[in-house]
């Protein structure tokens, strides 16, 4: 047997015991309540302040730029969030 198959054959053990699923799902947990449940509010209040900025400058044209608002409330998320859950994050499409 090489190292390299026992390495992996322990690394899939240990990927599959249910012992380290349960403590994965709980760090999970923990990071989503301590750092991403927190932020909703705060980006929820932040997108809409700044949508109704966007909705009332309107490009100078006199029409409500959906697309604008939309890119603001994205990225007010992004920017709220720690930088390691950023890439996490999926652009919005279409934009």
């Amino acid at each position: 047997m090489s190292v390299k198959s026992f390495v992996s054959g322990v690394v899939i053990e240990v990927i599959e015991d249910e012992r380290t699923q349960a403590v994965a799902e709980k760090l999970a947990a923990t990071v989503i309540v301590k750092y991403v449940a927190p932020l909703i509010a705060p980006a929820i209040a932040t997108a809409v302040d700044k949508a109704f900025d966007r909705i009332t400058d309107l490009n100078r044209d006199g029409k409500p730029d959906v697309q604008q608002v939309a890119e603001a409330a994205h990225d007010t998320v992004v920017n709220l969030l720690p930088p390691w859950l950023r890439g996490f994050v999926p652009a919005i499409p279409g934009l």
